[in-house]
């Protein structure tokens, strides 16, 4: 459902607590679209209160997203590891993509490969090549379709990806072209993880290369690999 508003006749609300969400779209006569909170929507005289934008579109060939399911924390290993299981603060509708970023190391391995495994919608495994201690952060989303629009929580509340995501399979090669729902611009991140299905990945390094745009990007693996590759890109 579209609303079409008088953009100058709105205002921000204060925030309420302890609703359930229902998001709707608002188109404002300029061709700017918000997505909100319909739950924190209210009428006071001549102008309308809105909540503050879950997500905000401008200009007239802004596309409407849905709203993804998104975790984004960092965890930290205080002792050293080869692999652990890590459950997620909220659990997901549906199994995640999961994709992990090592953030530090305190025996200087922040170049330690990893792949995650047994993902499902309460948390997953990791895998470390050698023994792991420090932080990583963990990106992982669930959206029916793709681009969706997530908030970048816990760790960054009120900041939103416009994103991408899916899984691709690798047969015995080392490099590969993925592609995904096309983004409104051209990426600025894209985060990359082997999933481990059987095969042990523990020595296999990902790197991004080459071309990046909208739709497709080109992936770089360090050896011939059987596996396949969880990709989130922003």
């Amino acid at each position: 459902m579209t609303w079409l508003l008088n953009k100058k006749r709105y205002k921000k609300s204060y925030n309420y607590e302890r609703y359930e969400p229902k998001y709707e779209t608002v188109k404002f006569s300029d061709e700017s679209i918000l997505i909100i909170d319909k739950t924190r929507f209210s009428i006071d005289r001549q102008y309308y209160l809105t909540p503050a934008p879950i997500y905000s579109l401008s200009g007239s060939n802004s596309a409407e997203y849905p709203i993804g399911e998104y975790e984004e924390y960092t965890y930290s290993f205080s002792s050293f590891t080869t692999g652990s299981t890590i459950s997620f603060l909220t659990s997901f509708t549906n199994k995640p993509i999961v994709c992990i970023e090592i953030l530090s190391s305190s025996n200087g391995l922040q170049n330690v490969s990893h792949f995650v495994k047994n993902i499902n919608t309460t948390g997953f495994g990791i895998e470390f090549s050698s023994e792991f201690s420090g932080s990583i952060k963990y990106r992982a989303i669930f959206s029916s379709t793709y681009p969706a629009i997530v908030e970048r929580t816990p760790d960054l509340p009120a900041s939103f990806y416009t994103a991408s995501a899916g899984t691709f399979y690798v047969d015995n090669s080392s490099n590969a072209n993925i592609t995904y729902s096309a983004l409104p611009t051209t990426p600025t991140n894209i985060f990359i993880s082997p999933e481990d299905v059987g095969n042990n990945l523990s020595q296999v390094n990902l790197e991004v290369s080459g071309s990046v745009n909208v739709s497709s990007s080109t992936i770089n693996i360090s050896s011939n690999t059987v596996s396949y590759i969880n990709f989130i890109v922003v």
